[in-house]
């Protein structure tokens, strides 16, 4: 059998069975951002992770494209409610379980294996064998059939077996070759089941005496066998197409042993099935599904193997620790019959024969031998072990002792106690009171017995346990005391809920914890603790706030929901390892804080079992094995449960603590931890072994927690871990499921797992581990030091008070000196090590910051006028400023508080009465079309359980969209409903009315009503049929609920029609009941932030205390979100604003506004109003951070494996505790995390080139927040994060260096790479936000930050609701008002590797002209966060045009999302595997890249993925010397599948021209020709939708990317692609083979009168391609190359017919020569004549290469460009404006102009170019002469103006005309000569266009300086003689006029043209 037919066959099955269930969206969408992931068990399955290097990445496969189920579809839609279906079929649990093992699986297609009595050898060894069956048989013992019907699988039902019902069916089992010496561990009947149906069957021995004899061909229900009493064996079978195996081992293994020869097995169903199970009988044709029998014999081991099991088992115990609680030797006997003997290098102490003696001082090692002997085979292995030293004693354990006794005693006064069963609400346990009296006067007595002192920590921990158990004994009530109505709508409260009981014993717990050994725990530590303990105690006694209203209904309140919140609740937040936070995680962290612990022996311990069974009937006898790769739990109670065991009796000391840690593979949900049994065994442990041994499916010993699964999961087990240590030394754990949507994956033990994400137990014992002591030492020293290194002691801002830095100096000179002399008592150091720990939290406690209430977070007082100064002046900030108040006036404070009222007040009905927009958002609800569908309609209803009988049973609908994944939008019949009564049908049924309504519409004026009057509704929306293709959909809509239904609310139905109108099927019912909110015409966030921005422009308190009430309306709403997280760990309504990232980023802008406002009378003097909005501020800053100390850890390590979210959260939470520092607690620890953990992804995530490590988007997302932290930290803080080099300003740099053409609106943009679209520069906004906070310590980056800002469009900032709008006035928009341009700074971006670091390649050319060609090359050596299946794809512009592109991704949780992120959309190849084409992987190598002047060239590797092999390495060659082409060069190795190849490209139309040639007809005048010259079969041409800004083709409404496909003729075929792109009319492009044999390809390509060899080598070794007698350059080196081109082996390279071109260098070396350096400066004269002198050998020399001669060109223009004019006799006098405006009035064509004005112009001209010649004028004088000469410039007037309209009638088209047809050049076919020189004049001309005021003199001079650069470039073919393929000539043309004095005029006026152009615009 095959795999992919067993995986299909399974989704084959599970779609129908879910064929008719209701589905909505997907509500258990993973985070990030993310990591959504979905059910591990499709093959194809895709997962997301955020976010994070570590994630294992899982691929999407592009055959599922064209399949009915592919991932596209929600997780509901493929597996539904897996409760319910798995009372019809048993479910998979794993990958591997979809397949049969591993050899099984092929040989049950191997026909010869299966001949009687031939054993099939495995990788077990001859272990298995399988035989046929001897004979089988079916019979139908239905009366009318006649009870001696004979049916014998022979003719119409040959090969056919049934079971079912009135049939049943007979096998006969051959044992004769069964060894009866041998243990069979299993035994199976294998059948290959062919229908769809799923059936118990029962099954035993058929009991065949003589006279009932049975045979195939004579078998009736008159002689068929009886049963042997009563069956006794039964199993579920299920699946279709596929082997299913029943279990026979019992039966076998006694007719083994009985001496049978042969089995005779019965089998009928356990009750009449409604259809029977069909199989495969042994009689037919198809030998690979005929059913086997196969006996698994139990491994018996060599001695060889049992040696060598021991030997690795001993290995294992390399490095532990002993004492004498640790037996030594371990074992002189193995279980599996070894002897080991032992020795010991020191014997003193580690004796062979008794105890371990441990020293008093220090710590022995220790090297012990072990001999292992089995037989006559003898092995020595040697181990290392350290003998523990005696424990230490704690000096504080008696007064923790005594203190403990007296607050448990206190306790207990008064407490009430009853008997089990008989006391009331609240009694404690009278059981449990006597064990912790009994325990408390044990513990007394050993405080007067001084021998006892030992015991005393131990006592400590003992009576918390007790303690806990007894104050968590209450007695049960789940009495309602009080309604959730009457309770605020917070939930009921309960008499004694089992909450109740564990938040009274962890509130007991926390107090006594507290009381043990408080020296050793930091105040922050204790802090963190107590404000975990305040919410805890305030939710006990009733006085917890929910400081928020629940109108939105995203949850129901749980019964006692304070107290279940603040026990636990779920967290993002980079958390200790830890998913969760309240009192209870906080006292498992805090246990864990006692500084001597951190020196105290820590063990971490491997499971000894690690497996899972699973409880469905069907699965209950499956045996998953032990230490497998996932261990997985859920869904249902009694499902899946994992089972973990460890081995306790090597741990050397008392315990401490103890946790257990596991990881999340993929989906989520909340569990239960329970304590187990510990007499399994992991290896053969089923769930019905387990249910013998416990009398049920689970019956727990304890249920020790309820936790959220996360990656890592950290669990408290220390109390579990002492009591088994004192019981049998082992401890087991299950951990089963309590809200699971889909089963959970945790990651196993097995050796394939990353060791890091395998379960571990990590013990802490209290024995001092020098090594550990020093570490943790070194730590906190180095953490202060690097404190005390940073601070200053002063009074200003960001310094500290000099006393407190004092005392940190005094504590850590303390600590220091002790440890220096030598001590190493683990409590002294620890107490003093506490003590400097305490010091420094006291001094940033106590630092001097910037925050008054007339201060907010970036501005101070001057900052603000001069703000309110630059909003009325500078155009671009005014511009904001009006955007900022137009926002600010919408809405009113009164209509705010009336809206806050109604909004919390849920009055939907008065937000209806008052035309308020109330609806609800319907989206990310996928489905998928079948094959054939050719249009559709889509029924609307709501469920039946919703009618107006019962509460809201109406709703109306508007604007339904269905989003495809690869086509256009379809046209839905009137969606919008504006025009009435069309497209839409109300199709009448009993209790439900609709209608066209206009009462209220979503946009427009029409909407759709439905309403059900009654119970059993039958009515519904009908819609016309439209056009509809098979794809995966999107389900949007509007829908107005005014309530949340009590069914499923509104359902949509789309029906399938073939292309002849039948209907071949229907979606499932989609919907979402999300009850409807106000909907704003702008967000909360935006409106608080645009009112608050008002207040500080135009000081109107209005405006503040409008801001206010947005606060409060935002908060509201977003609290509520907030706890749906907390609580469920999920979106609320599937809603992606709520979480703790949004959140952040909300906390963000709200910290801002907030601090904007707070000088503001914005309460009213209302108290309560005040402290409501503060109590709302607390809870959301609980949902991004908490206060325990980071800064205690190093940055890196407080930073470890965050992500983006995290950015936004710690910078959110700083913030608000900036901005609340007052009403926050703590805020200084809030704002400290924060700072700390940024800063360790600063350090620890940014990569050397400046990148963040997702993709290019997520980059600058994250610099927005960074950057602006950084800004309001040098506020607050004084820190400056800017600084030279700092990594803020290196993240800058990156998206400058990054930029891709100007092509949407003109503006430049980023490479779209991963999760991004392709962008118009909106994205660069930051650096005109930013760039003048880098310009003083870097001026180059800080101007080319300026410039890049300018390319994209002076972009401002977005006023979306989670970004900063004061931001926008950060911006600087005129560099030169402040700076002064440095020409040498411009950006020229070349080929670059700059960001290869994240894995970004480019290759450029023509940089910052319109005709820029741009390449990006993806590489990533490090796997990014949302990043796509992209490894060694490319996007490439041609003349700033995208013409191969990235499609990029339009929405995370759209069915379009796996195509986007899929391989088959990028340009990169592809591997397949049985299950057609899969992902590439996401990690590249062996990556480097060359740039050249003629050719740029890289290259990398990647590896295949997803179940795929092979190897893929790409070479593309950019060829730039005349016609520009690429070629992409692709070997395929190692291969086991075919390959494809893509290539998306954005086109008006492809058209494939033949099986080589393919020809695109791009946008804009852009195309390409491709060439396919590798060895590939057919080409074919796909579609798929594109995001962003890509253009979208004639007629049509969405961006669609044609994808050219080719598949390789075979798994290794290589490819070899030519792209030939164009601009304007398409060149004739054709080939020829040069040379194509043994690896060696080599093409001529024709491109019209151009002509090039591009040649690959794969041969291993270097070859030759023979060029007869043509002349190329060889472009890699610019070497002239004539007979043979060498290829290289592994190269590709491109060869360009004709010779070396010096004409260039001919005409700069003449202008060199005419330069009289007696009028330049000495400095630079002697690398001038040196450059100089090196041309003219370069041009006699014929052996350089053009590649040389370019550089000797360049060096030359250097050095010309660097002399300088001698000056003046005064040094002070400088002319060179009036030399650049004489230049420009000499220009000037007086002809055109009239007279009236032209003497004075003359006048003027004649005496500037006097005082030129005269070296004794002034400065003055010279300016006065420029200003002269200027005014008489301006005067001049075309020929009929008046002066009045000079400047109103400028003309200036000649000038717009000429500079569009500068534009359009395409620079590639011009010499190099003149480029400059166009460029700086093209750049003159277009400021011209752009600047009004200037006069038609100005615009003529322009035009005429324009003209002549255009006039002066060169052709190609101007240039030096190329040979043509044929082998003709083509001749040299040109004119070598001189021009340097042209070229001198021209530069000098560009330059003054460009300072007048700044000076008035400035102006």
């Amino acid at each position: 059998m095959k795999k992919t037919k067993k995986i299909f066959a399974l989704i084959i099955a599970v779609s129908m069975l879910l064929d008719s269930m209701p589905v909505y969206a997907a509500e258990d969408t993973q985070t990030p951002e993310e990591m959504e992931q979905t059910v591990p068990f499709l093959e194809n399955s895709q997962e997301e992770d955020g976010h994070s290097d570590s994630q294992e990445e899982k691929g999407h496969s592009d055959s599922q494209e064209e399949e009915e189920h592919s991932d596209s579809q929600t997780e509901e839609q493929l597996f539904g409610n897996m409760e319910n279906q798995e009372s019809e079929t048993a479910v998979p649990d794993t990958q591997e379980q979809l397949q049969p093992e591993e050899g099984a699986e092929e040989d049950a297609g191997d026909t010869e294996a299966l001949v009687s009595a031939q054993a099939l050898e495995t990788e077990e060894g001859n272990d298995v064998f399988r035989w046929n069956i001897l004979d089988d048989a079916w019979v139908d013992n239905y009366s009318p059939n006649g009870a001696d019907k004979i049916v014998q699988a022979t003719g119409n039902n040959k090969g056919k077996l049934l079971v079912g019902g009135t049939k049943l069916l007979f096998f006969r089992l051959d044992l004769s070759e069964a060894v009866s010496d041998r243990a069979i561990e299993s035994a199976k009947i294998y059948l290959y089941k062919t229908d769809w149906n799923s059936n118990t069957i029962e099954l035993d021995r058929a009991v065949t005496p003589t006279e009932k004899s049975w045979a195939a061909g004579d078998i009736t229900a008159e002689n068929m066998p009886d049963w042997n009493g009563e069956p006794a064996y039964s199993q579920t079978i299920s699946g279709t197409n596929k082997m299913v195996e029943i279990d026979v081992t019992e039966l076998a293994v006694q007719a083994v042993q009985d001496g049978e020869k042969t089995l005779d097995l019965k089998m009928n169903t356990v009750k009449e099935a409604m259809y029977p199970s069909e199989f495969i009988s042994s009689r037919s044709d198809v030998e690979e599904q005929k059913p086997y029998f196969e006996v698994k014999y139990k491994t018996e081991l060599s001695d060889e193997q049992k040696v060598a099991l021991v030997i690795e088992e001993i290995k294992k115990l390399d490095g532990i620790y002993l004492s004498a609680k640790v037996p030594f030797p371990f074992f002189t006997q193995h279980e599996n019959g070894a002897a080991v003997t032992w020795k010991s290098s020191n014997p003193e102490v580690v004796p062979v024969e008794g105890n371990v003696v441990q020293l008093e001082d220090s710590n022995v090692q220790a090297e012990l031998t072990a001999t292992v002997k089995s037989g006559s085979l003898e092995e020595s292995v040697s181990i290392h072990v350290t003998v523990l030293k005696q424990q230490q004693l704690s000096p504080y354990a008696k007064e923790s002792l005594t203190k403990l006794i007296e607050y448990t005693e206190e306790s207990m006064k008064g407490q009430k106690e009853s008997d089990e069963g008989q006391g009331s609400a609240g009694d404690y346990a009278r059981a449990k009171g006597e064990v912790l009296r009994t325990l408390l006067e044990e513990a007394k007595q050993a405080l007067n017995a001084r021998q006892q002192e030992n015991s005393y920590s131990s006592y400590c921990s003992r009576i918390i346990a007790a303690g806990s158990e007894y104050f968590g004994s209450g007695t049960i009530s789940d009495k309602v005391i009080k309604t959730s109505e009457d309770n605020n709508g917070n939930g009921n409260l309960l008499e004694y809920s089992v909450y109740r009981a564990k938040l009274t014993s962890l509130v007991w717990a926390a107090k006594a914890q507290m009381l043990v050994e408080p020296q050793m725990y930091s105040e922050a530590a204790k802090e963190a603790l107590k404000e975990e303990l305040k919410l805890a105690e305030k939710a006990l006694d009733g006085t917890y706030v929910f400081p928020y209203s629940r109108d939105r209904e995203f949850l129901v309140p749980r019964d006692d929901e304070a107290i279940q919140y603040t026990t636990n609740y779920n967290v993002m937040m980079h958390n200790y390892g830890m998913s969760n936070y309240g009192l209870e995680p906080a006292l498992t962290w805090y246990k864990n804080q006692n500084i001597a612990a951190a020196s105290f022996v820590s063990m971490d311990l491997e499971p000894v079992y690690a497996t899972f069974v699973h409880h469905y009937p069907a699965n209950k006898k499956d045996v998953y094995g032990n230490n497998i790769p996932e261990l997985l739990v859920g869904v249902a109670k009694t499902d899946r449960v994992a089972l973990l065991q460890f081995d306790l009796s090597k741990i050397p000391g008392d315990v401490m603590s103890s946790q257990l840690t596991i990881a999340n593979k993929n989906n989520g949900g909340s569990m239960f931890l329970n304590l187990e049994d510990d007499d399994w065994d992991g290896n053969a442990i089923s769930a019905e072994e387990y249910e013998k041994k416990h009398g049920g499916a689970m019956n727990s010993k304890q249920q020790l927690v309820e936790f959220t699964i996360g990656s890592p999961t950290v669990l408290d087990v220390t109390d579990a871990v002492v009591g088994q240590v004192m019981a049998d030394q082992k401890i087991s754990f299950s951990i089963s499921p309590s809200n699971v949507t889909y089963p959970v994956a945790i990651y196993g033990n097995h050796e394939s797992v990353d060791p890091s994400l395998r379960p571990r137990l990590s013990v802490i014992v209290s024995s001092t581990d020098d090594t550990r002591l020093d570490e943790r030492y070194n730590e906190v020293t180095k953490l202060v030091k690097t404190f005390l290194d940073g601070a200053k002691a002063g009074n200003s801002t960001g310094q500290y008070p000099e006393k407190y830095l004092a005392a940190v100096q005094k504590t850590y000179g303390t600590v220091t000196s002790i440890y220096d002399s030598g001590v190493r008592d683990v409590y002294q150091l620890g107490e003093e090590m506490v003590a400097v720990e305490n010091a420094v939290r006291d001094a940033r406690n106590h630092r001097i910051l910037n925050l008054g209430d007339d201060q907010n977070l970036f501005l101070d007082q001057k900052d603000i006028e001069s703000l309110k100064k630059n909003t009325d002046s500078v155009p671009e900030l005014k511009e904001v400023k009006e955007k900022v108040v137009k926002t600010a006036d919408m809405h009113d404070l009164k209509e705010l508080q009336k809206l806050y009222k109604m909004v919390t007040g849920d009055d939907i009905a008065g937000l209806n009465e008052e035309g308020y927009k109330v609806w609800s958002d319907g989206r990310n609800i996928n489905f998928t079309s079948p094959s054939g569908t050719k249009s559709a309609w889509i029924e609307v209803r709501l469920s039946k359980e919703d009618h107006e009988k019962v509460g809201c049973g109406h709703a109306w609908l508007d604007n339904i969209q269905l989003i495809p994944s690869k086509s256009e939008n379809p046209k839905i019949p009137n969606a919008g409903f504006e025009e009435k009564d069309k497209g839409w049908t109300f199709i009448e049924g009993k209790n439900t009315t609709g209608k066209f309504a206009s009462d209220y519409a979503y946009e427009g004026k029409g909407s759709l009503y439905i309403e059900n009057t009654d119970e059993g509704a039958e009515g519904y929306w009908k819609s016309d049929t439209f056009p509809f293709g098979e794809d995966g959909y999107e389900l949007r809509f509007a829908g107005k609920y005014d309530d949340k239904f009590k069914g499923r609310g509104l359902i949509f139905v789309v029906h399938y029609l073939d292309e002849s109108g039948k209907e071949i099927g229907k979606s499932a019912e989609l919907g979402r009941n999300t009850k409807s909110t106000l909907v704003f015409d702008t967000s909360y966030a935006s409106g608080y932030q645009a009112c608050a921005l008002a207040y500080t422009l135009t000081g109107d308190e209005e405006y503040a205390k409008r801001s206010f009430w947005y606060m409060m309306l935002f908060l509201n709403d977003h609290l509520q979100g907030v706890e749906h997280w907390t609580v469920t760990g999920k979106r609320p309504d599937d809603f992606d604003y709520y979480g703790a990232v949004q959140e952040g980023r909300n906390a963000n802008t709200l910290a801002t506004a907030y601090s904007l406002i707070k000088s503001a009378d914005i309460f009213g003097g209302d108290k309560d109003l005040e402290e409501d909005y503060y109590n709302k501020v607390r809870t959301l800053i609980r949902d991004l951070l908490d206060v325990r100390d980071r800064t205690e850890m190093t940055p890196e390590d407080a930073a470890l494996n965050s992500n983006n979210w995290h950015t936004d959260m710690s910078i959110g939470a700083a913030m608000l505790a900036m901005a609340f520092y007052e009403q926050i607690p703590n805020a200084q620890q809030y704002i400290d995390n924060g700072k700390h953990i940024v800063e360790g992804q600063l350090a620890g995530s940014i990569r050397g080139d400046g990148s963040w490590p997702e993709s290019i988007r997520y980059h600058i997302s994250a610099l927005n927040k960074m950057a602006l932290f950084a800004k309001g930290l040098r506020h607050v803080t004084g820190e400056d994060w800017f600084g030279e080099g700092g990594t803020v300003t290196k993240m800058l740099e990156f998206i400058v260096q990054v930029q891709a053409p100007a092509y949407v609106n003109g503006n430049i943009g980023t490479p779209t790479i991963g999760d991004d679209t392709l962008n118009g520069g909106e994205l660069f906004s930051v650096l005109g936000w930013y760039w003048d906070e880098v310009v003083e310590n870097n001026p180059e980056l800080g101007q080319q930050m300026y410039e890049t800002w300018v390319k994209a469009g002076k972009p401002i900032g977005s006023f979306g609701s989670e970004d900063n709008i004061l931001q926008n006035f950060f911006l600087n928009p005129d560099f030169e008002d402040e700076y002064e341009w440095n020409e040498a700074y411009e950006l020229n971006l070349g080929t670059s590797d700059f960001a290869k670091e994240w894995g970004l390649y480019q290759f450029r050319n023509n940089y910052g002209t319109p005709n820029e060609t741009y390449l990006a090359f993806v590489a990533n050596e490090k796997a990014l966060g949302h990043n796509h299946y992209d490894q060694l794809s490319f996007s490439m512009y041609y003349h700033s045009t995208p013409l191969v592109v990235d499609p990029g991704i339009e929405s995370y949780f759209s069915s379009s999302k796996g195509i986007y992120v899929s391989t088959g959309s990028h340009a990169t190849v592809q591997f397949a595997n049985n299950n057609g084409f899969q992902n590439i992987g996401v990690e590249s190598y062996d990556r480097s890249l060359t740039a050249g002047s003629l050719l740029d060239w890289v290259q990398a590797s990647t590896n295949a993925a997803d179940g795929t092999e092979g190897k893929l390495t790409r070479t593309i060659a950019y060829g730039k010397s005349g016609r520009e082409l690429f070629a992409i060069w692709d070997r395929v190795e190692d291969a086991t599948h075919n390959t494809r190849w893509n290539l998306p490209v954005s086109a008006k139309a492809v058209t494939v021209v033949d099986n080589n040639k393919v020809k695109v007809e791009g946008f804009d005048g852009i195309g390409m020709t491709l060439l396919l010259l590798g060895d590939h079969a057919s080409v074919t041409i796909d579609q798929i939708r594109g995001a962003g800004k890509l253009p979208i083709k004639e007629g049509g409404s969405s961006p669609l990317v044609d994808i050219i496909r080719a598949e390789g003729k075979e798994p290794n075929s290589n490819y070899f692609a030519v792209m030939l792109p164009y601009a304007g009319e398409a060149t004739e492009v054709s080939y020829e083979t040069a040379a194509a044999e043994n690896g060696l390809s080599a093409y001529w390509i024709y491109a019209g009168e151009e002509c090039f060899l591009v040649a690959a080598n794969a041969t291993g070794e270097e070859q030759a391609v023979e060029l007869g007698d043509v002349s190329c350059i060889q472009l890699s080196d610019g070497r002239q190359v004539t007979g043979r081109a060498t290829i290289p082996n592994g190269e590709l390279t491109i060869l360009r017919v004709g010779s070396i071109d010096k004409t260039a260098l001919e005409e700069l070396t003449a202008q060199a020569e005419a330069i009289d350096l007696k009028k330049y400066e000495d400095a630079g004269q002697a690398e001038f004549k040196a450059a100089l002198e090196a041309a003219r050998a370069g041009l006699t020399n014929k052996n350089l290469t053009q590649e040389e001669i370019n550089t000797l060109y360049q060096e030359l223009k250097n050095r010309m460009d660097a002399l300088k004019l001698r000056k003046t006799p005064s040094d002070t006098v400088d002319k060179t404006a009036l030399r650049e405006l004489t230049a420009c009035a000499r220009a000037l064509d007086l002809t055109k102009y009239e007279e009236a004005e032209k003497a004075e112009f003359e006048a003027a001209l004649k005496a500037a170019e006097a005082g030129l010649e005269n070296s004794n004028l002034t400065q003055q004088e010279v300016d006065a002469l420029y200003q002269e000469l200027k005014i008489r410039m301006d005067a001049l007037r075309l020929k009929g103006n008046s002066a009045a309209d000079q400047v109103d009638k400028v003309d200036k088209s000649a000038l717009k005309k000429l500079v569009d047809q500068a534009k359009a050049l395409d620079f590639s076919q011009y010499q190099e000569v003149g480029k400059v020189e166009f460029r700086e004049a093209l750049k003159a001309a277009e400021a011209g266009l752009e600047n009004s005021p200037l006069s038609q003199s100005e615009v003529d001079v322009l035009y005429n300086m324009l003209k002549k650069a255009m006039d002066g470039l060169k052709k190609l073919e101007q240039g030096p003689s190329y040979m043509s393929k044929d082998g003709s000539k083509a001749p040299r043309t040109g004119d070598n006029t001189d021009m340097v004095l042209y070229i001198m005029i021209m530069l000098m006026s560009v330059g003054v043209f460009l300072v007048i152009l700044r000076v008035r615009y400035k102006k």
